[in-house]
């Protein structure tokens, strides 16, 4: 094999590399069973969905080289939201670096802002009571 080739072979090869490492995605977890205390990780996952947007704003605000996207994967179950959840543009990160809200795999998050009513009954006259 000639120089040139070797040449053009290892220049592609740390092209490729560099392509992998500089697409790493930040992942961070919310689970309803989760705790605000934990780290974000698959095995320790925040509670609430206002956790991992503060902790997404602080990985941007501290500049952390982030190359790739920051998903934060919302665990299947019921999230009872106390006060509105805003987003801003400063959310979204940067087109190399997006930030993503998905559910995890196959699972059925549910954001819910609403109270539950107890001790509701229907009245005889079809109104409510």
């Amino acid at each position: 094999m000639n120089l040139t080739r070797l040449s053009v072979r290892v220049s592609l090869l740390l092209i490729i590399f560099q392509g992998v490492l500089s697409g790493t995605e930040k992942a961070l977890y919310v689970s309803p069973g989760g705790n605000d205390q934990n780290p974000g990780t698959f095995e320790k996952p925040f509670r609430t969905i206002g956790r991992a947007q503060e902790m997404v704003r602080r990985l941007r605000m501290q500049r952390i080289a982030l190359t790739g996207p920051v998903t934060v994967y919302l665990r299947g179950g019921r999230y009872e939201l106390a006060a509105p959840l805003v987003f801003g543009p400063d959310d979204g990160g940067l087109p190399a670096s997006p930030t993503v809200y998905a559910a995890y795999g196959q699972e059925t998050p549910v954001l819910s802002g609403g109270v539950s009513v107890e001790g509701w009954t229907p009245r005889s006259d079809g109104d409510s009571q």
